[in-house]
């Protein structure tokens, strides 16, 4: 495809011209800032647009045109003509301040991000032996909730040497990231949990699965809800998905509202779960479908093209939004006050102190795929999703992973971002708006080591009260169980509450120490430190108060049911990741935006996915018109 360079400028009173400055670049008070990855998104999206439009004037579906090869590239070659001959115009939903802030921070914090490794592969088109270098990707999101606005996203490292946009077309394991979406929203949703219902984190097995925790431990005790999505740990994960399948709660539904479509076969593997797709994810459709909390329940559709337009102005064509309803408000409620609970002394704890500006209405949820192969954060406040995602993009069949202190990492580049995009557009993030707790959401007074009404049991022939240490946990449905011995916790064994009342009764037994598998010599506190914890032990410390936790989440806990169920996949740690591959993008679209970016095409000249497409601006940073280095 050939195409003249394209112009991008933003709304009065700045005017940006992407070929004039190409061609007459500033000089000492710039700097650089590349924009191959948006001309090739919005060119691409453009051109499946027109796809589309073709396609449905000559009564075809277009879900028929990507089933027959023959029949897409006619169309793909009808739309590439279409779009390059007669000059559209392209409105998208960018806001270049922010585009440029957020790359800017990428560009200045790529160093850190890990290892270029170097070495040599095959060409797969000449079949000659070429050099290469491996750097670690970043792919970044940031959406406005309200709208599905995409505002700004960071495509990759260096886009000369790679075009591959990370942030909507590879898909990789979402790790961790998936938990709250999959299996926690869900089970709250159909009132089989509150936020402090019990879960088993002990040595477990479904046939030949046998999930265990980061750096292959076991916390050895039941844990609640809350602490599991704020320390991530996999087992109580496990166990709660696989009670849902029991109760016969679909996450299917859920998923496809909110734009992630998997297998029958990866839902019916426990350890998808934790991430352990057959494919994978992009981090578009996971910041899209994360900011289904922040709005309430309600799952809306991301895109990047708001218009497209001919050169005498007719609209070709324009966005219209979609909404859904996936969870209640009461479901999102609960489940942003347990996240928050992840950027405030869970594994995103260092986000707390990070941040520059105020985290009281943040939350998030991070996330590692096996090995160190993937990592992510997805942050949220009221006004926007920020997600981010690490890893190595492998392409001549290496085997490279992130270090193990990658949650940091991502972490901090998460909160550079988002401090950068703070600074340049405080609305954006509407930090101060608090999430009101909805009508219909119970608080329930429960004994804090069991999650269920305080109450008495039965222990060695004497009949013994259990209430001293209580807490509240959020409901949407249901209630908390009664006490009982032996049956309130999720997933757990007799042997697993006769160890836990052994242990609460004043015996020393081990309840509760941590466990490590595998060849791991680390000790459970370097592990918890590496995985992000803000913690120094097994325990949390939160509180009851209003402003962050609303519950008390130390020391034991649990509810219950058996394990055990037909299920493959998974991995000892984050759930089996999906490694590279180009996925979906997103879709067209329409809003307003004071600073969006304009595509005008047309013409001859320049390869639009090589390394050599007019991707350099320089701009004059004194009237805010350029930027850094990509």
């Amino acid at each position: 495809m050939t195409n003249k360079l394209p112009k991008l400028n933003t709304t009065a009173p700045k005017k940006f011209d992407l070929k004039k400055d190409f061609l007459k670049p500033a000089k000492a008070s710039s700097k650089e800032i590349k924009y191959g990855y948006i001309y090739n998104l919005l060119t691409e999206q453009t051109r499946t647009i027109l796809m589309k439009r073709l396609a449905k004037s000559d009564g075809v579906k277009y879900s028929d045109v990507k089933k027959d090869k023959n029949l897409y590239e006619r169309y793909y070659t009808q739309a590439n003509n279409e779009l390059h001959n007669k000059n559209y115009k392209i409105h998208s939903t960018i806001d270049k301040k922010l585009y440029v802030a957020m790359n800017e921070q990428a560009q200045q914090f790529k160093g850190n991000l890990g290892t270029t490794h170097t070495g040599s592969g095959t060409d797969a088109n000449t079949g000659k032996t070429v050099k290469v270098s491996e750097p670690v990707q970043n792919g970044s999101v940031l959406l406005d909730n309200k709208t599905g606005q995409v505002l700004s996203f960071v495509g990759g490292v260096n886009f000369k040497k790679s075009q591959l946009n990370h942030a909507f077309s590879t898909q990789r394991s979402p790790g961790s990231s998936i938990k709250p979406l999959i299996t926690f929203a869900p089970a709250i949703e159909n009132g089989l949990i509150g936020s402090q219902t019990m879960l088993a984190d002990f040595k477990t097995s479904f046939k030949k699965y046998a999930p265990t925790d980061y750096g292959e431990t076991i916390q050895n005790r039941f844990v609640s809800a809350r602490e599991t999505l704020e320390e991530s740990y996999n087992i109580p994960s496990v166990n709660l998905y696989n009670y849902l399948r029991q109760q016969g709660v679909s996450s299917k539904k859920y998923m496809s509202k909110m734009g992630i479509d998997l297998s029958n076969k990866e839902y019916n593997q426990l350890g998808i779960t934790l991430g352990g797709t057959e494919n994978g994810v992009t981090v578009l459709q996971q910041a899209s479908a994360f900011s289904t909390f922040a709005n309430k329940g309600v799952h809306v559709d991301p895109y990047v093209v708001k218009s497209v337009t001919d050169p005498t102005g007719k609209t070709v064509y324009k966005h219209k939004g979609s909404k859904t309803r996936v969870f209640s408000k009461q479901t999102s409620y609960i489940i942003k006050n347990m996240l928050h609970g992840v950027v405030t002394k869970g594994t995103a704890s260092a986000l707390s102190y990070e941040a520059n500006f105020n985290t009281k209405n943040l939350f998030g949820k991070t996330g590692t795929s096996n090995n160190y192969r993937d990592n992510w954060f997805i942050g949220s406040t009221d006004g926007m999703t920020l997600a981010s995602w690490i890893g190595y993009d492998n392409f001549y069949h290496d085997n490279y992973n992130l270090a193990s202190n990658s949650t940091d990492i991502n972490q901090e580049l998460w909160s550079r971002m988002a401090n950068s995009l703070y600074k340049e557009d405080k609305s954006v993030f509407n930090v101060n708006k608090s999430f009101k707790k909805p009508s219909g959401v119970k608080s329930y007074k429960v004994d804090k080591e069991t999650g269920t009404y305080t109450g008495s049991i039965e222990y060695n022939g004497i009949t013994t009260k259990v209430n001293q240490h209580t807490t509240n946990s959020l409901y949407y449905k249901g209630r908390p169980e009664a006490m009982s011995y032996n049956n309130f916790a999720i997933g757990g064994k007799s042997k697993n509450y006769k160890l836990f009342w052994d242990h609460y009764f004043g015996r020393s037994n081990g309840y509760s120490v941590v466990k490590q598998l595998g060849e791991n010599t680390k000790s459970a506190n370097e592990l918890a430190n590496e995985n992000g914890s803000g913690r120094t032990s097994g325990f949390s410390n939160s509180t009851n108060s209003n402003e962050s936790s609303e519950v008390t989440t130390s020391s034991t806990t649990t509810r219950s049911r058996t394990t055990n169920s037909s299920t493959t996949s998974g991995t000892t740690e984050t759930g089996t990741g999906s490694g590279t591959g180009s996925g979906s993008s997103g879709s067209g679209s329409d809003s307003n935006s004071s600073s969006s970016t304009e595509l005008e095409t047309g013409g001859s000249s320049s390869q639009e996915s090589s390394g050599s497409t007019g991707d350099t601006v320089t701009g004059n940073v004194e009237t805010g018109t350029g930027s850094t280095e990509n």
